[in-house]
């Protein structure tokens, strides 16, 4: 910032003093202040670069950290309307954006600002009338991309919501390869995939042209106010009303000025990118938990006597009651099935005794305590469940034996497995317990 305006103020006393007052001494003085002022801008400028990424880093870092902790305290009602592949472009894409805006933020936002206020108190120093002229013509610069930012922004949302729908075709595509080839699917599925690409690129054009026309817009109007501000400036040369060293370091500063208003426009397409960015991770963040534990939550003891459905009422749509006015009861040491066609709610039942899902209606009961009344980990500690579809993480059986417990010794992980009778199968792997699952345990049957 400060080397930016030393040069053409420099140039006013290398004219005035030292070239038409030729002397020798003042030129010398002026290049080594030049001279030092580059070392130490080259070597603070490592350390200005070097902290701002530590700075970005950390506050992508952070947004990154929170937005998962978030998604880990949503009920499954969030999932269950919710596209994966959706919020996996707001951690990809729309983090992305947000880094890349912070990341510009020195080089195109602040120290254009800096530059622009530092050249703004100099030209006033040097010629306070032509200052007073650039300066009441600067916003020239950027009118275009105020006008368009609006339009921009929206532009910048709706790529990106096209982004998300490319990545949750991608991901169910790469979730069910053996279903795609068994059934023939490839043909529909990559029509599907070309028209929701070709929306993409329809969204990305457009964007692409308003941001364009926002950083053409800002040059038309710098190079129109260089030209009018040097005209002026050189007939005052002309006239003798300033000195020539003045007009060459006037110059000098208003193109500098006037680049810093055309940085600031020219850094608007980030801005604009990161705030479509920010827009969709707020929409994660602002999500609240339709299942919340009550503030008054206690532990749940364990299960001494009965669990109950009372006149329990639900449907995953409000106007689609899947349960209607239950009532059960389940005693402690009983065995219990639930038989029944597709859709008459037996995964409902079991949804909503882990507490999934809140009735709509009624209660569910343990050992007669609303379950709204107790902490959902404690529930949960001491329920075991097998879901209809098996599911193992990327790691090794090892570790996704003794997931919920990680301070499990090796004798308990093999105690579980042979409960499990798997441990025979487990041994006879050359790695055995070593051995990685795969992604959603893709490598065992």
């Amino acid at each position: 910032m400060f080397f930016n305006a030393q040069i053409p103020m420099s140039v006013k006393f290398m004219i005035d003093r030292a070239l038409l007052g030729h002397n020798q001494r003042m030129m010398l003085l002026i290049l080594g202040a030049l001279a030092a002022s580059t070392l130490l801008i080259s070597v603070t400028s490592l350390g200005r670069d070097y902290l701002y990424a530590k700075i970005v880093g950390r506050i992508v870092s952070s947004l990154r950290q929170r937005m998962f902790e978030h998604l880990q305290r949503l009920s499954m009602n969030f999932y269950a309307r919710t596209e994966m592949g959706d919020v996996m472009s707001r951690f990809s894409n729309d983090i992305s954006s947000v880094e890349t805006g912070l990341a510009a933020g020195v080089a195109w936002g602040l120290q254009p600002v800096l530059d622009l206020v530092l050249s703004a108190v100099l030209v006033f120093s040097l010629e306070w009338r032509l200052a007073t002229l650039g300066i009441l013509l600067c916003p020239l610069c950027v009118l275009g991309p105020r006008l368009l930012a609006k339009r921009a922004t929206a532009a910048s949302v709706a790529k990106q919501e096209h982004e998300s729908r490319i990545m949750s075709s991608l991901q169910e595509t790469l979730m069910a390869p053996a279903l795609v080839r068994a059934f023939n699917l490839q043909e529909p599925i990559v029509g599907r995939f070309r028209e929701r690409n070709n929306l993409l690129f329809g969204a990305s054009l457009r964007l692409g042209f308003l941001t364009s026309l926002m950083e053409r817009s800002s040059s038309f109007g710098t190079l129109i106010l260089q030209a009018v501000v040097m005209g002026i400036s050189g007939y005052l040369a002309f006239r003798g009303t300033i000195t020539i060293g003045t007009f060459a370091s006037f110059q000098a500063l208003f193109v500098s000025l006037s680049y810093s208003f055309m940085y600031l426009a020219q850094y608007t397409p980030n801005l604009i990118n990161a705030g479509g960015g920010m827009i969709r991770i707020e929409e994660i963040l602002n999500e609240k938990p339709k299942v919340p534990d009550a503030p008054e939550a206690a532990p749940l003891a364990p299960l001494g006597n009965a669990i109950e459905l009372r006149d329990v009422t639900f449907g995953y749509k409000p106007d689609r009651p899947n349960l209607n006015h239950v009532n059960l009861r389940i005693r402690r040491g009983e065995s219990v099935a639930f038989v029944g066609p597709s859709g008459s709610g037996k995964s409902t039942v079991l949804n909503l005794l882990l507490r999934f899902y809140d009735p709509d209606g009624g209660a569910v009961l343990f050992d007669g305590v609303d379950m709204r009344c107790v902490a959902q980990a404690s529930l949960r500690a001491q329920t075991a469940v097998v879901f209809q579809e098996s599911f193992l993480f990327n790691t090794t059986i090892r570790e996704n034996i003794a997931l919920a417990r990680p301070d499990a010794t090796d004798q308990e992980i093999i105690a579980a497995a042979r409960a499990a009778e798997i441990h025979d199968f487990i041994a006879s792997l050359p790695e055995g317990y070593d051995t990685i699952a795969g992604e959603r345990g893709s490598r065992f049957s």
